[in-house]
């Protein structure tokens, strides 16, 4: 009976060592204090569960060191400090958006600009994505200045010019892009410039001055705006006399491009314009397409590697309502700004449509408005 006795107390004191134990929350349990590296436990130390404080590197908890899971606070590196996140939808399209939403963002050099993306599903709904799985980049650093930071991203204006900005999803590989156009100069201040000329076209002539080489003027469809042309396959030039003493000469314009302009595609292209001073620097020289399905060398140059759906970068698309053959309205509106050097006291500018592929005024046409030089030091 002694021994019995012994034993049967040796078993008790084991037992109550285990259910001690337990209940301090170690091993896989609910307890809720201890260590816990299998449970739901609220506190300590639980490396796999889902608890809400203390050491969690594998679950779902809000505090403490949570290096796997989705915590809203702590140390978080399996989120958006480096390692992309599936979003709870599949991704199926991506977008840029900068302020007021333009096709194309213009910004004067120096100036800054912020600019977001935003992921979305098949049914057009916003989806919430990990900052990490975003990826930006630019075309030409020497025109713009890119910030990436998460879903956003800062520019700033840099050497006149033009380049795009893109953006790409990592989950989903889905890409969008924005093209950016940086202006030489930002207005000059009063007093330091003057605008020697400005013609909008909307002042009731039946034609323009003699300071055009080409005089008709049109007024569109829609709208009714009045605008130099339509021209065709040939060079327009607006020449100045009598400029005051200048270092440069600022110049801003409207393109106009009416109906079946057809970019880079061989065959029926290419369609270019180019912008110049006569004996002087050639300031945008670009293929153009009025067609989603044809590509544009535009933003970029002439004969660039890099293409670009068409209308690319255009402020307004089918806005004029020139319309061709079946397709519906076709036609695109620029806003173009240059800066060259120039001393002389005349300046000639020319407007140039390729001469060697002429097309009649029905295929595809062209035209200037909101004309502005300004001379400055």
């Amino acid at each position: 009976m002694s021994q019995l006795f012994k034993i049967s107390a040796a078993y008790l004191s084991a037992a109550a060592a285990v259910l001690a134990f337990g209940m301090a929350g170690c091993g896989g349990g609910g307890g809720t204090s201890g260590n816990n590296p299998g449970g739901g436990g609220t506190s300590g130390n639980n490396p796999g569960g889902g608890g809400t404080s203390g050491n969690n590197p594998g679950g779902g908890g809000t505090s403490g060191n949570n290096p796997g899971g989705g915590g809203t606070s702590g140390n978080n590196p399996g989120g958006d400090n480096g390692t992309p996140v599936t979003p709870a939808r599949p991704v199926a399209r991506v977008a840029i958006s900068a302020p007021g939403d333009p096709a194309a963002l213009s910004l004067n050099r120096g100036e800054a600009s912020t600019v977001t993306a935003t992921a979305y599903d098949a049914a057009g709904q916003a989806l919430v994505v990990s900052g990490a799985n975003w990826t930006w980049t630019v075309d030409n650093t020497n025109t713009l200045a890119l910030s990436p930071s998460a879903a956003q991203a800062q520019l700033i204006g840099q050497d006149a010019g033009s380049t795009v900005i893109h953006v790409r999803e990592a989950t989903s590989g889905q890409e969008a892009q924005l093209p950016v156009v940086v202006n030489a100069v930002a207005p000059p201040a009063p007093g330091t410039a003057a605008a020697v000329y400005t013609n909008d076209f909307e002042n009731g002539a039946a034609q323009a001055g003699p300071e055009w080489s080409k005089r008709t003027i049109s007024a569109t469809p829609a709208g009714g705006r009045r605008f130099l042309g339509e021209l065709g396959d040939e060079t327009l030039r607006l020449s100045l006399t009598n400029l005051p003493t200048h270092g440069r000469l600022l110049i801003r314009y409207d393109l106009y491009l009416i109906r079946s302009w057809d970019g880079s595609a061989a065959g029926v292209g290419p369609d270019f314009f180019r912008f110049d001073l006569e004996n002087g620097p050639t300031l945008l020289n670009a293929t153009f397409s009025n067609f989603n399905g044809l590509l544009q060398s535009y933003p970029g140059s002439l004969g660039s590697a890099t293409q670009y759906p068409g209308q690319t970068g255009a402020r307004e698309m089918n806005t004029l309502g020139y319309v061709y053959n079946t397709v519906g309205v076709t036609d695109s509106v620029y806003h173009f700004e240059h800066t060259a050097p120039h001393t002389a006291s005349n300046a000639v500018l020319r407007f140039i449509v390729d001469p060697t592929n002429p097309e009649g005024l029905n295929n595809e046409s062209w035209g200037v408005d909101n004309v502005e030089v300004i001379a400055a030091p």
